[in-house]
């Protein structure tokens, strides 16, 4: 009774701390932040609402999946809150959801209840894994579903009793078509991992370890989910949901882009890593930030080639951690992979940010496995050394959280991205919908007001376009505010606006300038 009330008590705590990331984020920019992913999934659940159809005939449906378009509705519906504020608080606080499933996931592959307590506290650590769990994206459900599927295959593998190992086959499935669902690129990556973990682990059984029969069952359980997982995705692509035979189209232009820029054939493509020198204030700054995904990269290479060695050596290793290992492998290939279709600019210039959420997934329990089989005072040590390693491992952890949050949260005062706009902003884009109805007006040098309006408005059609970025020559009215003011100059970019434009509207913080007309046919 003790122990399981210790074991609530920590999954408890673990609930909590997501519960606090997510009130971070929300206390950090209030009802007024401008995030473009949360703005672009509000589109394709308002236009679902509205045709009633999970794949609109009329376009406009999420490309990816259904699954977090129809999920979205059904918590409005129960909630009885708008989209756009189900966009931006559950977009933040259903972060914690994640907790559970990763906990029961990395116990799978550890073995320990202290080890998965400790993997599960990494990856709210990580920057990268969380600034996508905040958002109001389909991300945290389906990480949540990819680790759900980890932790049934896995405690399918243990199970002997076959009532008990038919239910969790079928819950396997069933939370492989929902993962799909929720995004079929991701799915796809899923099975590519558990194809590349079944060739690791086929090789390691046939070269390196005496344990044959059991890598044999391994082979042939991995073998099957590959396939019908296959067959599941071949289904939802070209039957359940047509919009997601999108992504076949794009192999075509990776490979056309890489073309170009390995041959240098024609234009070549941008490089999206150029962000790190542009989208933080400096780079000592984004390595601070980013330091607890470095900690995380640096220490997993480690003790994955440690244990490889190890296993070598020993010609054995448990079936659960031989997973974890090819799993990790599995996700590492797939990101250096990444890389390279970044580079070709085909998928949005991001892929490597999709894929390296799946490694700190892996890399979090295999690193929290090594630290827990090592996690003893030194015989002979006195007991306040143990105290003290605890007290300075808990201090180091509370230090990286802080600085991820100010990356996951992407700081103004850090970064030179920013994802809010101010009350008066939005008044004035309001009067100009009212007073410049079917024309255009300037918001800023990014997407953060016209994506705040639109979210603070739940989607709907305006009456005007928000022009941003560089100036639409028929644009001739400009949203100045002393935020964007701030922004020009911390980017060091000039204002578009004319110095002789005329100011039509002010409220202080906000104006709007309208260009002078220089022919007659001008307003």
């Amino acid at each position: 009774m003790d122990t399981s009330w210790r074991l609530s008590r920590g999954v408890c705590l673990l609930l909590v701390i997501g519960l606090l990331v997510g009130f971070a984020q929300l206390l950090r920019y209030g009802p007024t932040p401008g995030e473009i992913d949360s703005a672009a999934f509000l589109r394709s659940i308002s236009i679902v609402q509205q045709t009633g159809e999970l794949a609109p005939s009329a376009g406009g449906a999420y490309t990816n999946g259904y699954g977090y378009p129809a999920l979205g509705l059904f918590l409005a519906d129960l909630s009885a809150i708008t989209l756009g504020q189900l966009q931006l608080v559950g977009g933040a606080l259903l972060l914690a959801w994640i907790v559970l499933p990763a906990w029961l996931a990395c116990r799978e592959f550890t073995r320990s209840e202290l080890a998965a307590s400790l993997a599960t506290l990494i990856l709210l650590a990580q920057p990268d894994f969380i600034f996508p769990l905040l958002r109001g994206t389909h991300e945290k459900f389906t990480r949540g579903l990819m680790f759900l599927c980890l932790y049934l295959l896995l405690r399918s593998l243990r199970s002997r009793a076959p009532r008990q190992l038919s239910l969790q086959v079928v819950a396997f499935y069933l939370c492989a078509y929902a993962m799909i669902a929720f995004n079929n690129l991701l799915g796809s990556s899923f099975i590519t991992a558990v194809g590349l973990a079944l060739l690791l682990v086929w090789a390691y059984g046939r070269f390196f370890t005496s344990s044959a029969a059991i890598d044999r069952r391994l082979v042939a359980r991995l073998g099957y989910v590959v396939a019908a997982m296959l067959v599941v995705a071949f289904i939802f692509t070209f039957y359940a949901y047509p919009p997601a035979q999108h992504q076949i189209l794009l192999w075509e232009s990776v490979i056309d882009r890489l073309v170009q820029l390995f041959l240098q054939v024609e234009e070549a493509s941008s490089n999206p890593y150029t962000v790190v020198s542009l989208g933080w204030i400096s780079h000592p700054v984004y390595f601070a930030v980013s330091s607890a995904n470095w900690l995380l990269l640096g220490g997993s290479v480690v003790v994955w080639w440690a244990e490889a060695l190890r296993w070598l050596k020993r010609r054995q290793a448990p079936p659960h951690v031989l997973l974890l290992w090819a799993f990790y492998a599995a996700f590492i290939v797939q990101g250096v992979f990444s890389m390279a279709v970044d580079i070709s600019g085909a998928i949005a210039n991001n892929l490597q940010h999709r894929t390296f959420p799946s490694f700190v997934m892996l890399a979090a329990p295999l690193t929290a496995y090594w630290v827990s089989q090592r996690w003893q005072t030194p015989r002979g040590a006195p007991a306040f050394a143990s105290r003290g390693l605890r007290w300075a491992l808990g201090t180091g952890m509370t230090v990286l959280m802080a600085l991820s949050l100010l990356k996951a949260t992407i700081e103004p005062a850090l970064s030179n991205y920013w994802t809010f706009y101010t009350p008066s902003e939005y008044q004035a884009a309001a009067w100009s919908e009212r007073a410049l109805a079917g024309g255009s007006l300037w918001v800023g040098f990014n997407e953060r007001v016209a994506v705040g309006y639109a979210l603070r408005t739940d989607g709907r059609t305006m009456e005007v376009y928000l022009d941003t970025y560089t100036v639409d020559p028929y644009t001739r009215d400009f949203l100045l505010s002393q935020a964007t003011l701030l922004y020009a100059s911390r980017v060091n970019q000039p204002i578009p606006a004319p110095a002789d434009s005329l100011v039509t509207y002010d409220n202080g913080d906000a104006q709007v300038h309208h260009k002078r007309p220089v022919t007659p046919f001008q307003k």
